[in-house]
């Protein structure tokens, strides 16, 4: 499956992850997740206090259609200072169990190929892993 992961912080301007970003504690930042219809996403953050967890139970296993091929959830930072990575999991198939997935993810966050390990016993089917870069954050 094929995927992508855009954000909008502070003035909007809309940014592929990967591109730095000043942030700060209660900005607005909209996350945009693009795939292929008829495939699932599920959107993982690893937060500034270290833990593993799905920004909203809606953000586990939401499928993607032809009207809808994107997902766009929108946050607001909160007030502890630090870093946060978004991680999008895009699947053909339906993640068995998202929680034992954010249970057995490794803290530090991995990144790369050590990332799409840790997930891959987790899903089943073809999958893409999509990570921004750490998006941090100041007071």
């Amino acid at each position: 499956p094929d995927g992508a992961i855009f954000f909008t912080a502070g003035a909007g301007q809309t940014e592929r992850a990967g591109a730095g970003a000043a942030v700060r504690s209660g900005d607005s930042l909209r996350v945009r997740v693009e795939g292929q219809p008829g495939h699932y996403v599920s959107l993982l953050l690893f937060g500034s206090d270290g833990r593993w967890s799905a920004p909203r139970p809606d953000l586990l296993n939401h499928r993607l259609t032809a009207q809808a091929p994107r997902l766009e959830p929108r946050f607001t930072l909160d007030a502890q200072p630090g870093t946060e990575r978004f991680v999008a999991v895009i699947s053909a198939r339906p993640l068995p169990d998202p929680q034992a997935l954010l249970s057995a993810l490794p803290r530090p966050a991995p990144e790369g190929d050590a990332l799409r390990a840790a997930v891959a016993p987790h899903v089943q089917g073809a999958f893409r892993v999509v990570a921004t870069r750490d998006i941090a954050h100041g007071e």
